[in-house]
């Protein structure tokens, strides 16, 4: 770099010292012409000379050109001598860790694949145990049905027979009721015929028996 800058300030020095050995050159040679014929012809070798400068390079542009060319191409050759190794081992450990990041997706990608593997072996599992718990629901649910249907049964046979029963037993009851009734009704008849139709010597004579009865069980 310091050769470069260098050499870059060693051509800007000598552009402007060409000038103005240029520039003297044409003043000594207008010093030894005559004056009018010198300024006449001065005035066309100025002009000339101003054409073929915006048309053409100088000798002293052409070597800045070429000292420039070489100081570039120098300063390529230096940094790559030494930028080289460095640029070389970053791009090697940066190769290298691209190398080592796919490493580690593949190996995420194969984790990932066996473990989903796994994953739909279990619920593949799953399912046929979900089947089969299902199924031992659904025979719960049979027993258990058919044990709740017994039960019923058996409760309404329970309940009919005490229905039964008490039909029974109120029939019973109604009828000793009737009876009772009935043979209350026949001995109040009995004694109102009787009261009718017995005399007061029928009267005296039945007293007379019932005490004799009496008196004989005695």
């Amino acid at each position: 770099m310091a050769l470069f800058l260098g050499s870059y300030a060693f051509a800007e020095e000598a552009a402007p010292a060409g000038d103005h050995g240029h520039a003297a050159v044409t003043a000594e040679q207008g010093g030894h012409a005559a004056p009018a014929a010198h300024e006449a012809e001065g005035a066309g070798h100025e002009a000339g000379g101003h054409e073929g400068h915006s048309h053409a390079l100088t000798h002293t542009q052409i070597m800045n050109f070429i000292w420039h060319c070489l100081n570039f191409t120098l300063l390529v050759l230096i940094l790559l001598k030494y930028l080289k190794k460095p640029i070389a081992d970053s791009l090697k450990g940066r190769t290298e860790s691209i190398a080592k990041a796919f490493d580690e997706l593949e190996k995420k990608k194969t984790e990932a694949e066996k473990k989903y593997a796994e994953y739909e072996k279990k619920l593949s599992g799953m399912d046929e145990e979900a089947k089969k718990i299902l199924e031992t629901f659904i025979k719960q649910g049979e027993a258990e049905k058919e044990k709740i249907i017994k039960q019923a049964q058996e409760t309404a046979e329970r309940i009919k027979a005490q229905a039964e029963y008490y039909v029974q037993q109120e029939l019973a009851k109604a009828k000793k009721q009737l009876q009772d009734e009935v043979a209350n009704v026949a001995v109040k008849m009995a004694e109102e015929i009787i009261r009718k139709n017995l005399t007061e010597q029928d009267h005296s004579k039945l007293i007379s028996e019932y005490l004799e009865r009496v008196v004989h069980k005695n």
